[in-house]
């Protein structure tokens, strides 16, 4: 296969080995001629029919040739005894990139060749800026050189510009449409932007073909989805471990959970010692419910390289699951202790997503064992770490939540709560996991997650009677997700006029509108009823008579999330929100001064009991829009909001005494109107 796996701080594989434009070689009008079917399959990026038919001759450029063609495949000899040329040192460097080695040029590139061979040697210093830039000289020295094209969309794609890639790939594959490699570029890209399969359907009578007949080769214009691009570089290169990992990961997506792992277990066969592939078949195995092979899996990823975060995260995942908390906790460090390794091939605001991701896992896993305040500190330390990761802002929402009071008398983390959980919701993309906020392990990556309807309840029972129930209705298909959440809370509680009844029915809705657009909707529903549920230091002091009602009917939320660049966000939410609220005490205790006839000088301190009723009718409106902007270790937010509603409130006390000091009704209306701007920056040292 046209692949060679280089040595560095971690496992990184090069898929494109066609560095020799072979229009900088000279050949003769003779070996043209001799050549022609090899070099006509080097352009179309099929290199090894090109190493099929190639016949050596005695020339340099000849020989120059023959030696790309055998480093496509490994076999550095060649190369090794070429004499100096500007091609032969263009293929040292890819050497030199491969074994880690310092650079051979000691001038400026001044070829195409040179300028993409260098281009893999600044890769693999993690400096993957100059290499982009470098891979961009050297298409633009040789325009109509399509392994340059590819190129450019690779490390476009480590910098996650997925239009900028695809742009620069449907350049390459107008010269090199038979370039394995680049179509299964094309393919990642695509289920990115959740085209997976053009609109087919599982059970159409074209889906009935077996996996093992990929159809013929298609114009790269009609490589409109993931399948078709995965199906297409497997006919090409049957050998590809990476075309094989997509189409398992298409295969999940759809549903065939067996189809999908037997894909992957395909890649895994062809790249045996890659651990980034027996990562991703251990994660499948794990969301098939096979523990044991996923375990085994996972020891032969960190086995064949243990620096590689990967394997670690998804170990902890797994150990989450089976309740191994403390296993999870250490190989979560462990994750995040070998994160920046990736950098060969991630950039810095790729990594610091990756970082959030774990630090937002931890957190869960923290969370899990009761553990709260790390978890949230965790959970703010992935927030830190990208403030635009959906998954940051899930998890601290969680940790909020599990420090929430359910008798919702202290109100202190309703407001973080909530805000994270809207934040998670408009930034996440369809697909990359489920909106309900009771499912436990909240996936980050679309990768694994599938088309489906998934159901979800837990209850909860108190030996004094209380009750917990929480049931989740939730599904993807394709652009679209939705999630119904249904909460019931009952409590006698623990004195008299103590009880508590809480429902909430939330109805969430997202749709992805292109791949920068997605809008998101809500609608929320709550009725509660309570005795006296304060706390006291004196239980004595509880009201026996109290009696609150509180409806919410409905909040709605309505959001927009547009992606311009990876670390560049903008959202926009409206809202309307309605409360209402009413408390009544038929023998509530008023504290009052009693003054005397004439001094007017308070003589007596007395409590008297009352009827008291009291109604708040609360009804607001807001707009916000928020701008979150990242480079490297600077984060920028910058947002405006608008409120605007109205308070009626009504308070009404039984005067049997006829106190003329005491007003025995009151009503008040006020109108509330705000509009306010902030800006946040921060900077991570």
């Amino acid at each position: 296969t046209a692949v060679i796996n280089a040595i560095n701080i971690i496992q990184w594989a090069l898929y494109y080995p066609g560095v020799l434009d072979v229009d900088e070689l000279g050949f003769s009008d003779a070996e043209k001629s001799q050549l022609a079917g090899s070099l006509a399959a080097y352009r179309a990026g099929d290199l090894l029919a090109a190493r099929e038919n190639v016949s050596t001759t005695a020339s340099a450029a000849a020989q120059t040739y023959a030696a790309a063609l055998d480093l496509a495949v490994g076999q550095l000899a060649a190369v090794q005894a070429l004499p100096a040329s500007p091609q032969a040192d263009a293929l040292r460097e890819v050497i030199a990139a491969v074994k880690n080695q310092p650079s051979t040029f000691n001038l400026q590139p001044s070829t195409a060749s040179q300028w993409l061979a260098k281009s893999y040697w600044l890769q693999s210093q993690s400096k993957l800026a100059e290499a982009l830039a470098a891979a961009r000289d050297a298409a633009a020295k040789s325009p109509n050189f399509g392994f340059a094209h590819t190129r450019v969309a690779e490390l476009e794609f480590s910098f996650g510009h997925t239009a900028a890639a695809l742009a620069a790939l449907d350049k390459a594959l107008q010269f090199s449409p038979r370039n394995a490699q680049a179509i299964a570029l094309k393919g990642f890209l695509l289920a990115a932007q959740n085209k997976i399969d053009s609109g087919r359907r599982r059970g159409d009578e074209s889906q009935t073909k077996k996996q093992s007949e990929p159809p013929h080769v298609v114009s790269y214009k009609d490589l409109d989805s993931a399948l078709a691009c995965f199906d297409t570089a497997i006919a090409l290169d049957p050998a590809l471990g990476n075309a094989w990992l997509g189409r398992g990961l298409c295969h999940i997506k759809r549903g065939d959970s067996a189809g999908g792992v037997a894909d992957l277990q395909v890649a895994a066969t062809l790249e045996p010692n890659r651990s980034v592939l027996r990562s991703y078949l251990a994660k499948a195995f794990a969301n098939s419910g096979d523990s044991a092979r996923a375990a085994k899996e996972l020891a032969l990823a960190q086995k064949f390289d243990p620096n590689d975060p990967t394997a670690w995260l998804y170990s902890a995942l797994l150990a989450q699951q089976e309740n191994k908390i403390n296993d999870a906790v250490r190989d979560l460090e462990k994750s995040q202790e070998l994160n920046d390794n990736r950098k060969v091939f991630r950039s810095r605001l790729l990594l610091d997503q990756d970082r959030a991701v774990r630090s937002a896992n931890l957190a869960g896993v923290y969370r899990d064992a009761g553990m709260t305040d790390l978890s949230v500190r965790e959970a703010s330390r992935a927030v830190s770490a990208d403030y635009g990761n959906f998954s940051a802002h899930q998890f601290l929402a969680g940790s909020y939540d599990a420090l929430r009071d359910p008798k919702q008398i202290n109100l202190r983390y309703e407001t973080p709560w909530l805000s994270e959980l809207l934040l998670a919701n408009l930034l996440a993309p369809v697909g990359a996991g489920n909106l309900s906020a009771h499912v436990s392990q909240q996936e980050y990556s679309k990768l694994f997650e599938r088309d489906r309807l998934g159901v979800s309840s837990v209850t909860e029972y108190r030996s004094r009677g209380s009750w917990d129930e929480q049931g989740s209705v939730f599904g993807t298909s394709g652009n679209t997700s939705f999630a119904v959440d249904v909460e019931h809370h009952s409590d006698p509680g623990t004195r008299p006029n103590n009880d508590v009844r809480q429902f909430n029915l939330t109805v969430k809705l997202k749709q992805q509108l292109t791949p920068e657009d997605s809008v998101f909707v809500q609608a929320q529903f709550y009725d509660a009823e309570s005795g006296d549920v304060q706390e006291y230091y004196n239980q004595a002091s509880a009201s026996p008579t109290l009696r609150v009602t509180e409806k919410q009917r409905p909040n709605l939320y309505v959001g927009w999330h547009h992606e311009w660049n990876p670390g560049s966000h903008t959202l926009l939410l409206l809202s309307r929100l309605d409360d209402t609220l009413t408390f009544t005490d038929p023998n509530a205790k008023i504290n009052f001064y009693r003054y005397g006839t004439f001094s007017r000088l308070p003589v007596s301190f007395a409590a008297q009991n009352f009827a008291v009723t009291n109604s708040r009718d609360f009804a607001a409106y807001t707009a916000e829009l928020q701008q979150i902007q990242t480079w490297r270790e600077h984060t920028f937010i910058a947002g405006a909001r608008y409120q605007h509603g109205d308070v009626d409130m009504r308070a009404q006390v039984d005067n049997p005494f006829n106190y003329p000091t005491l007003v025995s009704a009151q009503d008040i209306s006020t109108r509330l109107q705000r509009a306010s701007g902030y800006i946040y920056d921060q900077w991570q040292i």
